[in-house]
């Protein structure tokens, strides 16, 4: 998982203009039911359709499914998406 992050913080470095020369976020891996209560209670809606993962702002974490696959090109990408909020977090992007 590690040399995963480091290769798609790479990647958003030489496609952004944002520095990630960042610290590793923090990843919880939570089942769907607790995934989506977690993200109603910070999000303060009810709306949780397909909900495969999300960056929590307060806690600098990204939650994903638990059932989240190093190895599925699907759910690798719901990581890199939820880095660039990550590292766009980090970078103070507004």
């Amino acid at each position: 998982m590690k040399e995963l992050i480091i290769s798609l913080l790479l990647f958003i470095g030489a496609e952004t203009n944002y520095n990630t020369d960042l610290p590793h976020p923090t990843i919880l891996f939570l089942p769907q039911d607790q995934l989506e209560s977690k993200y109603n209670a910070d999000a303060g809606t009810d709306n949780t359709n397909d909900l495969w993962g999300f960056y929590d702002l307060k806690k600098n974490e990204i939650n994903l499914r638990d059932t989240w696959n190093i190895h599925d090109p699907f759910d690798k990408s719901v990581l890199l998406h939820e880095l660039i909020h990550y590292v766009q977090d980090l970078n103070e992007v507004k």
